[in-house]
């Protein structure tokens, strides 16, 4: 397990300078090209305008969420198993700050972010 997670990050690491390389030479911002549904926030980082990481307490249980999942009419990505957690995407007519706070309400949730594109690395070469 803990080699295939290596692997994992080295591939990732591996595409981030790719596309860090890339970006530099070109002097645009190629995730945009990779998903047009990215934006940026006041520091720079990329995120999805449409994607949410939503948190839940284990001791109150996701069946409040996902009512209010189904009554905002949003669609659920992917649960995740090792933690109390689940991304979702938000209806197209919603805004993203709107969807937070929305979710930020529900009985059980701890935590709603945004779905963040993160760099392993800063290396230039």
């Amino acid at each position: 397990m803990l080699f295939i997670c290596a692997v994992l990050l080295s591939i990732c690491s591996t595409q981030c300078r790719s596309i860090d390389r890339n970006r530099q030479n070109n002097g645009e911002n190629l995730y945009a090209k990779i998903d047009s549904n990215l934006s940026q926030n006041n520091d720079n980082r990329l995120y999805s305008k449409s994607t949410l990481i939503i948190f839940y307490d284990a001791d109150i249980g996701k069946s409040y969420l996902l009512k209010a999942i189904k009554a905002y009419h949003a669609k659920i990505l992917y649960q995740y198993n090792n933690f109390n957690g689940m991304a979702i995407a938000i209806p197209t007519e919603k805004k993203l700050e709107e969807s937070i706070h929305y979710f930020e309400k529900v009985k059980g949730v701890v935590s709603v972010n945004r779905d963040m594109i993160y760099k392993l690395d800063n290396v230039e070469r």
